[in-house]
């Protein structure tokens, strides 16, 4: 598998890097295609990228594709690209495979014995020559290389950007703007509730682990409940997590107003105690960004009790329920 991916790897480096030098094997609806090379046309507004397509022949030049392209970012990858790709055209004459083969045939880190063999008699001249420490300081090196270059470029988008929240906290005056969750600490208030999207549909604010077992789907693996949670629901051993009704407590909702980033942050009560974990939004609240709903919007969170249910009588962690104070 790791084989597959590096050559995955290599090869989407490859097409970055040269273009058109993908071997494809078209399917049979696919073959009336075929790609030639491509020509730079300079003399409309632009750079552009020009292709022709089948069917061509004598008198027939075929169909012509016109799309734009950013030229010098094409010559960035042509002639900037890493060290490595020298060696797979120079020794390998331009074959991935037989560059990856002797990488992981040969390469020090490439297996047991190859290790054993370098520690026997180390040196910083087989450091050197090894294929994947060759390919690993390439990619660095052209890392830092960009890097390098684009940090003038940077510096200008910040100043530039410090403008364009100006400007976006101006345009929605005199409604402030509160942070970006995924850079600040940010507090949202809320209350329990449940809600009724539409006439005769209505959501109860919690979940309980029926709704496991009614789920459940061994074929889908996002559905697949393990044996033992399976046999600890069946037999109602929830321990003292229970509800009064002995229901074993999953999820519940609330109105707090939460975005991307907010997924993993700690729910209290009016107390400061710990009572969930926010992990998503209901289907309507895809707009909260824009307008929030107090009707309809309701974050999802996960009940505590059931996460202490899972680490006391599922993960057999009770010695880190035995280091928490727990409010009951």
């Amino acid at each position: 598998m790791k084989r597959i991916l590096y050559i995955i790897s290599l090869l989407c480096l490859g097409l970055l890097s040269t273009g058109c030098d993908s071997e494809e094997q078209p399917g049979e609806e696919e073959k009336r295609t075929v790609e030639v090379p491509v020509e730079f046309n300079f003399t409309s507004s632009g750079n552009e990228l020009t292709t022709r397509t089948n069917p061509v022949g004598p008198g027939n030049p075929g169909e012509t594709n016109t799309r734009p392209i950013y030229v010098d970012r094409v010559k960035v990858y042509i002639y900037q690209r890493p060290a490595f790709y020298s060696t797979i055209e120079k020794e390998y004459k331009g074959d991935y495979n037989k560059f990856i083969d002797a990488m992981y045939d040969s390469s020090i880190m490439a297996n047991q014995a190859n290790f054993d063999k370098f520690i026997k008699k180390p040196t910083v001249k087989a450091i050197k020559k090894d294929l994947a420490t060759q390919y690993s300081r390439a990619k660095y090196e052209s890392l830092m290389s960009l890097s390098s270059a684009l940090k003038a470029e940077n510096e200008k988008l910040a100043s530039l950007h410090k403008t364009y929240i100006r400007g976006l906290e101006e345009m929605k005056l005199p409604v402030p703007s509160y942070p970006d969750a995924n850079f600040t600490i940010r507090l949202t208030y809320g209350n329990v509730k449940p809600y009724s999207p539409r006439d005769g549909v209505f959501y109860k604010f919690y979940t309980t682990t029926d709704g496991i077992i009614e789920k459940e789907d061994p074929e889908n693996r996002e559905f697949n409940v393990p044996a033992k949670l399976k046999e600890l629901i069946e037999k109602k051993d929830f321990g003292r997590y229970a509800m009064p009704n002995g229901d074993m407590p999953v999820c519940f909702l609330s109105t707090n107003d939460i975005t991307g980033g907010n997924s993993g942050s700690p729910v209290l009560n009016e107390n400061g105690e710990l009572i969930g974990c926010a992990f998503d939004g209901n289907w309507e609240s895809l707009s909260g960004d824009i307008n929030f709903d107090n009707d309809l919007q309701r974050c999802i969170n996960l009940d505590i009790r059931y996460v202490l249910f899972i680490l006391e009588k599922l993960g057999g962690c009770g010695h880190l329920i035995n280091e928490m104070t727990i409010v009951e």
